[in-house]
């Protein structure tokens, strides 16, 4: 309870009063003041701060160290993942932990969101020491935790001798080391080791100990157990130029895909990828793998050079999305992974001279090539279903060409078991518009066909092109035959409000809707 004695100043008659003797004109005033401090007030629910524009930034001065959620109440995933956050909270409390849990109603506060570039939902930034970073950790309560414990603590091992100094740098993977003076604070490198989970940082504020490298200057080395086995950071000292250098030198000149170098590159500016293709214990696909160390060093920094081994079946579906066949190997792919859509390439030969691999990537690199996308040819019985059966090949043609008529596509996979309970009632609704010369029903198997400009990220995905229009809308409604019919009968405006998807995987291919 907060008891004081009101004493207000009445600009309009320059008049004082004291007590609760006001007039109607400066009860309003005061009200309107009362409710503004009110509302910047932090309450809890289920331990999590409920944070709004007027109390965010009083949050972040009051707690050093907290995670805050920007979600949305239509969301699924959020309603998923809250009572794990929530469960978080109350630990974290129990515990006596600094660190706290929020929450941001993003489609209350859609300035603020925005203010932090939310794109999707759920969002979670970390605030820690007045710098923040994403939340790229696990979604369950004790994950959070784990999480949040990692990245409060100090994320450099402090180096004291020659012995701790030797046994940390002499890695077979990588490790980062800090040469600074005692007085020195390091701000920058620890900044930007606090944001990199999967590399190793160590200080050294031990001038004895400075390698030779750095002429006693202060510095950092990325020492590697391949490649060059000691990188020198030389140039000026901020927070940009050493996470670009860190990500330049974290992958090896010519890396190998596995499920943790391909969770690396979300964490690299580098979105341009070259890819070979070839059984890895072949005496051929070694020499290549040398002659890709050249073109990886002298493209370093503008692509990444991965290896993809054929003979590994837990690979096919990296085979099927680049659209490779193993009577084609050896063979190169590139992609970029940047923008809303992957783009892939193709040579147009089999040439793998280090001067036909050279061509192939000067010419991705500056443009050139034109993206390659999967296709069937078109089978001649394509119209002879109610249901038409498209291809990437005449999909313009029979639905973005013709104007004259709407158009409901399901987009389906055939190893998608939602896409095959689906056809049955996709057959019926084709049957229900057989004879409607204003309605196409159609369906195109999207693992084997890929349409330039529609982007499918799961399976099944159904699409609405209106009557003479070049618009394309998602169809998000219940999948039942009445609910198709009567959402193509009022022109896709009966439909509840869209759904949005709030976490894609960029660049992955296309999986099965939950």
């Amino acid at each position: 309870m907060i008891n004081f004695v009101l004493i207000v100043w009445d600009i309009y008659s320059n008049k004082t009063y004291f007590g609760w003797h006001l007039s109607m004109k400066l009860f309003l005033i005061i009200s309107l003041v009362l409710i503004s401090i009110a509302s910047s007030e932090i309450i809890e629910e289920d331990n999590v701060l409920i944070l709004t524009e007027n109390n965010f930034n009083e949050a972040l001065e009051k707690h050093n160290q907290i995670l805050v959620e920007f979600y949305a109440p239509w969301c699924g995933h959020c309603k998923k993942f809250a009572p794990e956050y929530s469960q978080a909270a109350a630990k974290l409390k129990e515990t006596g932990s600094e660190i706290r849990l929020g929450k941001v109603d993003a489609s209350v506060y859609e300035d603020l969101a925005v203010s932090w570039d939310i794109k999707g939902f759920p969002t979670l930034i970390f605030f820690t020491n007045k710098s923040s970073m994403g939340y790229n950790g696990p979604r369950e309560a004790d994950g959070i935790i784990e999480w949040l414990n990692k990245k409060s603590k100090s994320p450099t091992t402090p180096i004291e001798t020659m012995e701790e100094l030797e046994k940390f740098s002499g890695t077979d993977n990588i490790a980062i080391v800090g040469f600074f003076k005692p007085e020195n604070p390091a701000t920058v490198y620890i900044g930007v080791a606090r944001k990199i989970d999967f590399l190793q940082f160590g200080l050294c504020k031990n001038e004895e100990l400075f390698d030779s490298d750095l002429a006693g200057k202060e510095g950092v080395i990325i020492y590697k157990g391949f490649d060059e086995k000691k990188v020198v950071f030389d140039q000026e000292l901020n927070v940009e130029k050493l996470e670009i250098f860190l990500q330049i030198h974290q992958f090896e000149l010519v890396s190998e895909f596995s499920e943790e170098v391909s969770a690396r590159f979300g964490d690299t500016y580098i979105d341009k990828h070259l890819l070979l293709f070839a059984p890895k214990d072949d005496n051929n696909t070694k020499e290549l793998i040398e002659t890709l160390r050249e073109i990886a060093l002298e493209f370093r920094g503008q692509i990444l050079v991965i290896t993809v081994d054929t003979i590994n079946f837990l690979l096919n579906t990296i085979l099927d999305y680049f659209d490779v066949s193993l009577d084609e190997v050896p063979c190169l792919r590139s992609v970029v992974l940047s923008g809303e859509e992957v783009s892939r390439y193709k040579p147009d030969n089999t040439n793998l001279s280090i001067e036909g691999i050279r061509k192939f990537v000067q010419d991705f690199l500056a443009g050139k090539l034109k993206s390659h996308r999967k296709s069937e040819e078109t089978p001649e019985d394509w119209d002879d279903e109610a249901v038409l059966l498209l291809t990437a090949s005449n999909f313009n043609n029979i639905v973005l060409k013709r104007k004259s008529k709407k158009a409901l596509v399901l987009f389906y996979s055939p190893s998608s078991r939602q896409s095959n309970e689906l056809q049955p009632i996709w057959d019926k609704l084709g049957d229900h518009y057989g004879n409607d010369e204003d309605v196409i029903i159609a369906k195109i198997d999207a693992s084997k066909n890929e349409v330039e400009g529609i982007k499918i990220s799961s399976y099944p995905t159904i699409k609405y092109f209106p009557l003479a229009s070049d618009e394309i809308l998602d169809y998000t409604g219940e999948r039942d035959l009445d609910s198709f019919i009567k959402y193509i009968e009022t022109d896709s405006k009966d439909e509840s409000e869209p759904k949005l998807v709030s976490e894609t995987f960029e660049g992955s291919p296309a999986h099965e809707d939950l």
